[in-house]
C-alpha cells in the first residue's frame, strides 16, 4: 500500500489525459419553481463509459471513479488527500444505492434525471456528481488502487460531500442557494458534518455522515456554521423545524 507522500509525487509523473472524451450539450426542458418550463442545454459525454474504459486500459468502475475525482475537482491545499475522500465517499454511496448491480459506481455517475444524457457522464445538474472532464492516469491509478482496498478512508462513513461556499457564489452562471440554508436543511433531514478532517481545510471541502441523533446533528450544525461565519459572516439559520 503507498503512501499518501507517494501518490502525491505520482500524481506529478502520471499527469497525462487518460482519455480524450468528446464533449457535447443537448436542450432538455425543465419545470422551474414558479411552475414555468424553461429550456436548458446540458453537457454530457457522448461516448459510453466502457469505451472510454477501454481506451484508458482499466476496468469501467475504476474508469467512472477517476473521472469523478478529476471532474468534481479541488482549489484546496491537498488535492491528493481530497480525492481520495471523495472517492471513498462515492464508491460507499453506490454500494448503498445499487447493492444488486454490477457497476455499482458506473450505475450511480451515469444515471441522470434528464433522460436525454442518461447512462452517459456529464455535468452534475441531475447526477450525483459531475463526471465532465477526462481523469489523467493519476486519476486512474488512484481509483485502481482505492476500489482494491489499497487507499486509507478517513472519511468516517460520510456519505455526501461539497466545497462550501460564500454569499453570492455562483455555479454554471446561476446563483447558488445561501450555504447556510442548504446546511441547516441538510442537518434537519438526518445527516452531520463529520468535523475537520487533518489536511483539509474545512472550508476546502465538507463531508457528512448519516446520524439520527437530533443533538449530534444540531451540534454538528452549529460548529460548522461558526466556522463558516468566522469566514464569511453573517447570521447563522435554524436547523430546526421545516
Amino acid at each position: 500500500m503507498r503512501t499518501i507522500d507517494q501518490w502525491r509525487a505520482i500524481r506529478q509523473m502520471e499527469s497525462e489525459p487518460a482519455t480524450h472524451a468528446r464533449v457535447a450539450s443537448v436542450p432538455v426542458t425543465v419545470k422551474m419553481k414558479d411552475g414555468s418550463y424553461k429550456t436548458i442545454q446540458i453537457t454530457y459525454i457522448p461516448e459510453l463509459p466502457v469505451e472510454l474504459a477501454k481506451q484508458a486500459g482499466c476496468s469501467v468502475e475504476a474508469y467512472s471513479l477517476a473521472r469523478c475525482m478529476a471532474s468534481e475537482g479541488h482549489s484546496g491545499a491537498d488535492y491528493t488527500m481530497a480525492m481520495m475522500l471523495i472517492g471513498h465517499v462515492v464508491r460507499r454511496v453506490a454500494k448503498m444505492r445499487y447493492p444488486a448491480a454490477v457497476y455499482p459506481i458506473t450505475t450511480l455517475l451515469t444515471y441522470s434525471a434528464y433522460a436525454a444524457v442518461r447512462w452517459r457522464y456529464g455535468e452534475q445538474k441531475g447526477r450525483f456528481a459531475a463526471t465532465t472532464r477526462d481523469p489523467t492516469k493519476w486519476h486512474v491509478m488512484l481509483a485502481q488502487a482505492l476500489l482494491l482496498g489499497e487507499v486509507p478512508d478517513m472519511t468516517r462513513g460520510a456519505t455526501k460531500f461539497l466545497s462550501p461556499w460564500g454569499p453570492g457564489a455562483k455555479q454554471g452562471g446561476h446563483e447558488l442557494e445561501p450555504f447556510p440554508e442548504v446546511m441547516a436543511r441538510w442537518h434537519r433531514n438526518e445527516v452531520a458534518w463529520i468535523g475537520s478532517v487533518p489536511g483539509i481545510g474545512d472550508m476546502e471541502l465538507a463531508m457528512f455522515v448519516p446520524e439520527k441523533d437530533p443533538e449530534r446533528r444540531q451540534a454538528a450544525f452549529h460548529a460548522l456554521m461558526g466556522i463558516w461565519r468566522s469566514k464569511y459572516g453573517g447570521r447563522e439559520p435554524s436547523s430546526e423545524g421545516h
